[in-house]
């Protein structure tokens, strides 16, 4: 008796799904992935004493790349400085807009006073406006909040989830596109609510009515003084990145299945 092709393969497809749906919400895959998760968090998040100087480096050399333009506002730009470093004045004197293209750099006297380093506060923002070369303004940020946390809270979360490596792989380059598109967003909100959008500021490029100032401040509580919207966005970067279609049906397939025992 010969075997119907379309019947077999959809005996196939659902003995996939089934496999899928226990292996995607059944308790011991969810223990598995919380105990991994929290060793790898554990792992990653615990050394930032001995890395902290090395993701410092790498978060001030995207902002430059990043901000060296203002987005829209060609004429702004905005420098990272090493907060801690010892010659944090040199620092910035070096990145000082010249006030002709060949003229000297403006530069700062000896005994200009920085905002100081914190234990969390490690970078230093130098705001500058081409149509008002020597008008600053300084802010500081944290590398760690802003950046590291959300980078290692995803990865942690992307190498827990039990997937095939190579689509694993994919998941991490997306993710960590995704991630750090954030930083660049929340960054952005910080610069335009401390300073490039704040009326009086002699180097703003713009000034906002109180509608739309307000609106900044708001983000800027939200997205950028709210520690905790770092590891939310990196949660749901994760689920954008490593749950397939598959997984969300077999997720619904599993729910209604559920509801369907409860009638």
């Amino acid at each position: 008796m010969a075997r119907n092709p379309a019947l077999l393969k959809e005996k196939k497809l659902q003995a996939h799904s089934i496999d899928t749906i226990s292996e995607v919400i059944s308790f011991r895959s969810i223990l598995r992935f919380f105990l991994i998760f929290c060793v790898l968090s554990g792992l990653l998040l615990y050394p930032w004493s001995s890395v902290k100087q090395g993701y410092r480096n790498m978060f001030r050399m995207g902002g430059n790349v990043v901000f060296s333009r203002f987005w829209f506002w060609p004429e702004g730009s905005v420098r990272f400085v090493d907060l801690v470093a010892e010659d944090v004045l040199t620092q910035v004197n070096a990145v000082l807009l010249r006030p002709k293209p060949l003229a000297p750099r403006i530069q700062l006297p000896p005994n200009f006073k920085l905002p100081a380093a914190t234990a969390e506060l490690d970078v230093l923002m130098v705001y500058q406006n081409q149509r008002t070369v020597g008008k600053l303004g300084f802010v500081r940020t944290s590398s760690r909040n802003n950046g590291y946390w959300p980078t290692v809270f995803l990865v942690a979360l992307i190498l827990a989830k039990r997937m095939r490596w190579s689509r694993r792989g994919w998941a991490l380059l997306w993710g960590l596109i995704l991630v750090h598109g954030f930083i660049a967003f929340r960054l952005s909100i910080n610069m335009l609510a401390t300073g490039f959008a704040v009326p009086g500021k002699s180097y703003a490029l713009f000034e906002p009515n109180e509608f739309w100032l307000t609106t900044l401040r708001r983000a800027d509580e939200v997205f950028v003084q709210n520690p905790t919207v770092s590891f939310v966005v990196a949660a749901f970067i994760w689920l954008v990145v490593a749950f397939t279609k598959q997984d969300w049906v077999a997720i619904f397939q599993a729910t209604r299945g559920d509801d369907d025992a409860l009638e």
